[in-house]
Formats: structure tokens, sequence, C-alpha cells
């Protein structure tokens, strides 16, 4: 067996298992095996993991007072308890709001720590502003259907865009995202 210490270099997952040379993944007895190429057998503990996700993914959350993005994954000694929080944006051109935890627990909530995999869920709805304008502005208007009070709409939303030209005026396209 090699260990992070035996002086062999590891290679990170970063391009999946098979950049890095494995040819087989085994589980058993709280230990991941890891069979490679012409470099033998790699034994590694196998760490419980917390694992905070989002829908729609991206959002960003506060977790112990710093800021992580989901999905944020974590090991945490089993009886710790964290504090997490999504940050939702509210901008001019962005909305979002917090519809529920996974597990119906409140916004600001803590999770214990376990010695098992764990995993919790944040809804988000997150909402675009919309906005158009003709060109040149004494050419016509553009309205969206359906309409919005305040010109928001859901991410992934269809929203059908109607271009309303001027008396002597005629659409010549669209332009701009």
């Amino acid at each position: 067996w090699r260990s992070a210490n035996d002086g062999f270099t590891w290679t990170p997952f970063v391009k999946g298992l098979f950049a890095g040379g494995v040819d087989a993944l085994q589980r058993g007895g709280g230990w991941l095996y890891a069979g490679t190429t012409g470099r033998g057998m790699f034994r590694i503990r196998e760490l419980p993991l917390v694992s905070i996700e989002s829908s729609p993914s991206g959002v960003t959350f506060l977790v112990d007072g710093q800021t992580a993005t989901g999905p944020f994954l974590a090991f945490w000694d089993a009886g710790s308890v964290h504090t997490i929080t999504p940050v939702l944006r509210n901008t001019a051109d962005v909305r979002e709001e917090f519809l529920g935890w996974s597990d119906g627990a409140a916004q600001a909530r803590t999770i214990t720590a376990t010695d098992a995999n764990s995993w919790v869920m944040a809804a988000i709805k997150r909402s675009f502003k919309l906005s158009a304008t003709a060109a040149p502005a004494t050419g016509g208007s553009v309205t969206f259907a359906p309409t919005s009070p305040d010109g928001f709409y859901p991410e992934r939303s269809f929203v059908t865009v109607i271009p309303v030209p001027a008396d002597d005026h005629r659409v010549a396209g669209f332009s701009g995202q």
C-alpha cells in the first residue's frame, strides 16, 4: 500500500479518474482502493462528506461565516455544528428568493455533521429584469407577453417579444442580449 507521505506524487483527479491513471475503484471497510496502471494499488480513508447544493446551481452560501458557491462539499468532524445561509442576489437586474431546504429547515440553518454522508439542497427562485427599447425612440415600442408589473421574469420562463412599429416605420431586426 502507498500513502500520501511515502514519497510518491498523487495526481489530482481534475480531469476525471482516468487522467490520474486509475483503472478501477473499490470501496470496503471505510477505505477507498484505487487500482492504477503500472503504479500499483492506492488506499485512502473514505471520509463522510456534507454536500450543500442548490437548484438552480451556482447559488452562494455563507458557511460558518465564509462564502462558498454550491455545490459545496465539506468534511467535518462528527458532532460539529455548522451554520449555513444562502446569500441571495437582489440587484437592479437579478432577484433571488429562497423557497426552502430539501429537509424543510429554516433559511438560516445549522447542520450537525455525522459519520455518514449527508446532503441538503436549497430551492431558489431566480428572476431577471427584461427590458427593450426601439431605435430610434420615435420608431415605436417593444412589449412583452405575458406582461410583468415590475419587469422581472422567472428564470427559464418563456416571454414573447412584440415589436410595435410607429406609423411609417418597420421592424428591421433585433440586437443585444
